[in-house]
C-alpha cells in the first residue's frame, strides 16, 4: 500500500473507531477533532450559515455527513458525465475520486468540502448541483472532460445555480420518502428544523386550489405533520375535510418536546451578524469548541494542525531549495569555469 493510500486507511479508520464510540458526546469531540485537522479552518467559519441555507433534507446532517453525501454523488455524477462524453470507453475503470470521503487525499477532501458549501449555499440538492454545473462546463463551455473536485466552483458556479432551488425538480423533491425519519410526524419534537418544514407546508396548503386535498396530502399520505398541529395551523374543519379525503390514519399527536442540536455544532462563527449569534445553544456550543481546542492543542501541540502541517511542508521546501541553491554555487562555478579535461597524452607533463 502505497503511502497516501495507507494514510487514507487510516483516517477512515479512525472515524470509524470514533463513530463507534458509545457515547454521544465523545462520538461529536472525536469527529469534530478528526475535521479539524483535516479541512483547512478557514472552510469550517461559514458553517453555522451554510447550516440553514442547504437543501432542507440535508438539515439533520452535519457538516462532514453532507460532504461525505456529497462525495458519494459527485463520483456517480463523473462517471455518468464521463459515459456520456466517451460512450466507447469502460468507465468502470475510471476512479476520479474514492467514493469514502476521508479516504482521499486531503487536498481533494479540502476542494470536495469548498464545492459542497457552493451547493449548499445554493440551497440545492447534491445531484442537481453536479448537473447543472457539469452541463455548465461539458456543454455551454465546450470541456473535453468531466471537472475534478477543484473545478466545480468558480465565478460562474453560483450565477448557474441560481433558479434551480425554486425550480419543479427541487418541489418534486420536498419531503420524498428518502428523507430523514425526523422530518416526519411520528417523530415531531418541535425543533428548529420540523418548524422550518411546517411553514413550508402551511404555504403549499394556503395557495393550494384545493387546500383540504394538499393537507390531506401532507396530513394522510405522507404523515409528515401531526393531527394536533394541524388543527392549530389550519383549524379543525379543514383538518376534517383533509381526513375525509383519506383512508390512511394520520398521526395524531407529538411525543415530548426534546432540545435541538444543529449539526454545524462546534464549528462557531463568532463575528458579529453571523448565524451564531441567535443559535439557541450558542453557549454551550462556545463550551464545547473550547473543549475540542484545548484537547488538540494537547495531542498537537497546535488548535490547527492542518494549517501547522502546511507551514512545515513549505518550510521543508524552502530548506530543499536553499540546499540546492548552495550546491548550484559551487557546482555552477567548476562547471560552467569553461574548463576542458586534459588530454594527458598531449599534456607537457606527460612521461619523455
Amino acid at each position: 500500500m502505497k503511502g497516501k493510500e495507507l494514510a487514507g486507511f487510516n483516517r477512515v479508520k479512525q472515524l470509524a473507531e470514533i463513530r463507534a464510540l458509545p457515547k454521544g458526546s465523545d462520538r461529536k469531540i472525536g469527529e469534530t477533532k478528526l475535521v479539524r485537522s483535516w479541512i483547512e479552518k478557514k472552510q469550517l467559519e461559514s458553517e453555522p450559515d451554510l447550516q440553514g441555507m442547504a437543501w432542507l433534507a440535508y438539515w439533520y446532517m452535519t457538516p462532514l455527513e453532507r460532504t461525505e453525501l456529497f462525495t458519494r454523488e459527485y463520483e456517480k455524477a463523473y462517471l455518468a458525465a464521463y459515459a456520456r462524453a466517451f460512450p466507447d470507453e469502460d468507465v468502470t475503470k475510471k476512479r476520479p475520486i474514492n467514493p469514502i470521503f476521508a479516504a482521499n487525499d486531503p487536498g481533494i477532501m479540502n476542494a470536495l468540502w469548498k464545492a459542497r458549501a457552493y451547493a449548499d449555499a445554493a440551497g440545492v440538492p447534491y445531484d442537481l448541483f453536479f448537473k447543472v454545473v457539469m452541463d455548465g462546463l461539458l456543454v455551454n463551455d465546450k470541456w473535453q472532460r468531466p471537472p475534478r473536485p477543484n473545478q466545480l466552483y468558480g465565478k460562474l458556479t453560483l450565477p448557474r445555480l441560481q433558479d434551480v432551488a425554486s425550480s419543479k425538480e427541487c418541489g418534486e423533491r420536498f419531503l420524498s420518502a428518502d428523507w430523514d425519519p425526523r422530518f416526519f410526524a411520528a417523530s415531531y419534537r418541535g425543533d428548529e428544523v420540523q418548524e422550518t418544514v411546517l411553514r413550508y407546508i402551511k404555504s403549499d396548503v394556503e395557495r393550494a386550489p384545493d387546500p383540504a386535498a394538499m393537507l390531506s396530502e401532507y396530513l394522510c399520505v405522507r404523515k409528515a405533520i401531526t393531527v394536533q398541529r394541524a388543527k392549530e395551523m389550519f383549524g379543525e374543519e379543514l383538518v376534517l375535510a383533509a381526513r375525509a379525503l383519506s383512508d390512511e390514519v394520520p398521526v395524531e399527536q407529538a411525543e415530548p418536546m426534546v432540545r435541538y442540536i444543529p449539526g454545524c455544532l462546534g464549528f462557531p462563527d463568532t463575528e458579529e451578524g453571523s448565524a451564531c449569534q441567535v443559535c439557541p445553544v450558542r453557549r454551550e456550543c462556545l463550551g464545547f469548541d473550547r473543549k475540542v481546542r484545548d484537547d488538540m492543542i494537547n495531542a498537537f501541540g497546535t488548535d490547527d494542525p492542518r494549517r501547522q502541517w502546511k507551514r512545515d511542508v513549505n518550510k521543508n521546501r524552502q530548506r530543499r531549495f536553499r540546499e540546492r541553491q548552495k550546491n548550484a554555487d559551487w557546482q555552477g562555478l567548476v562547471d560552467d569555469a569553461g574548463q576542458k579535461p586534459v588530454d594527458v597524452e598531449k599534456s607537457d607533463i606527460s612521461p619523455k
